[in-house]
Formats: C-alpha cells, sequence, structure tokens
C-alpha cells in the first residue's frame, strides 16, 4: 500500500497553486492614480466664496491675443487665488467648452480682474470675485465703447458676481446675460448710467 500512494509526489501543492503570485493587489488597483478627485469636482469653485483654494486652469497671467485665443479648459478657465492680476486685452476665454458648468474668470485673491478688450464667456459666471481685488471693464477715457470687451453668460443668470462690496468699474463693454450682481459697488463714466436691456432673449447691459 505504501508503494501505490505517494501523495507527496501527486500533489506538489506549491507549484500547482501559487496564490501570491495571481494576485499582485497592489499593481491592480491604483486608486490613488484613478481618482484624481480635486482635478474631477472642485465644487467650490462654482460658487462666489471665502473659502475657496484651488490651482485649476491659467494661474495669475496677463493675457492678450498673442498669448491665447480661447482657453478650452473646463471649471475655472482662468484662476487667481494669490496677489497677482489677471489682465486681459483681447482674445477669447471660452469657459462654455468641456466638462461641466464653469467660470470664465475666477479670483480668489487679492489681485484685480482687468478687461480691456475681448469675449469672455460662459455658461455660469462669466467672472467671478471672490478675493479682495476689483473688476475693470475697459478703460476710464472718453472714448466709451458699447461693444468690447464682450462679457457673456448664456443662460441670462448673473454675469458678473463677488464678495459684497466688491468693486466692478465699468467703463467699456457690453454685458450679456443676467448682468452685475446687486451686491456689487459698480462705479461707471462720469455722466453715465449703465442700463439692462432684458427685451432680448439674452439681457444686454451697457452704458448710456
Amino acid at each position: 500500500v505504501d508503494e501505490q500512494k505517494p501523495v507527496d509526489e501527486q500533489k506538489p501543492v506549491d507549484e500547482q497553486e501559487p496564490v501570491d503570485e495571481q494576485e499582485p493587489i497592489d499593481e491592480q488597483k491604483p486608486v490613488d492614480e484613478q481618482k484624481p478627485v480635486d482635478e474631477q469636482e472642485p465644487v467650490d469653485e462654482q460658487k462666489p466664496s471665502d473659502e475657496q483654494e484651488s490651482s485649476y486652469g491659467i494661474m495669475p497671467m496677463a493675457l492678450d491675443p498673442d498669448d491665447i485665443e480661447s482657453a478650452e479648459i473646463s471649471y475655472p478657465t482662468v484662476w487667481n487665488n494669490s496677489n497677482g492680476n489677471i489682465i486681459m486685452n483681447g482674445g477669447i476665454i471660452d469657459a462654455t467648452v468641456g466638462n461641466g458648468i464653469s467660470t470664465a474668470i475666477n479670483n480668489a485673491g487679492s489681485g484685480n480682474i482687468i478687461v480691456t478688450g475681448g469675449i469672455v464667456k460662459s455658461t455660469n459666471y462669466a467672472i467671478n470675485n471672490g478675493g479682495t481685488g476689483s473688476i475693470t471693464l475697459g478703460v476710464d477715457d472718453q472714448n466709451i465703447s458699447t461693444t468690447t470687451p464682450e462679457i457673456i453668460s448664456s443662460n441670462n443668470s448673473q454675469t458678473i458676481v463677488g464678495k459684497r462690496g466688491t468693486t466692478l468699474n465699468f467703463f467699456d463693454g457690453i454685458i450679456k446675460g443676467g448682468g452685475i450682481q446687486s451686491i456689487l459697488t459698480i462705479v461707471v463714466p462720469e455722466g453715465k448710467t449703465y442700463y439692462k436691456n432684458d427685451s432680448k432673449p439674452l439681457y444686454e447691459t451697457t452704458l448710456q
């Protein structure tokens, strides 16, 4: 009987079932790489708030037609959370492309937003100043334009928003969509006022 059943020779378990080699768990589930939560869910950036912290989109820099024609980035397209200014002299910042609802220009720092030309458009807020800086559209001179810069929110929601008391220097341009948030302090050229025409499908606010 002992010669007919060499059990040890018929079942080399160690060779037939290398369990540890078939399930390299650490290699198959790189959780940190599959869930870049900060990039996929920047919820706070879509709301004017004192607690916004992020680094998406294009960080503080001067923008002109040579630097940027169209920024096609989901979530805040141009973002400032420091003391740098966002200066745009032309071109297009388009936050209507990509994923989700996006703010085109978002300032959460102490810098200013200065737009003298070009087009800024979004399906949400076109400009959001949650920081301590000011917003300026155009140049304070005698040559008032009612066509440029063009600031657009495509759904008649508020187009330009910010913290209570934020100064909006409205010197040139046209604001399409819901217009200016009522808690902002609005400065216009001497002898001028601003008027929102809500008879059009997309409301238009210009200087009069």
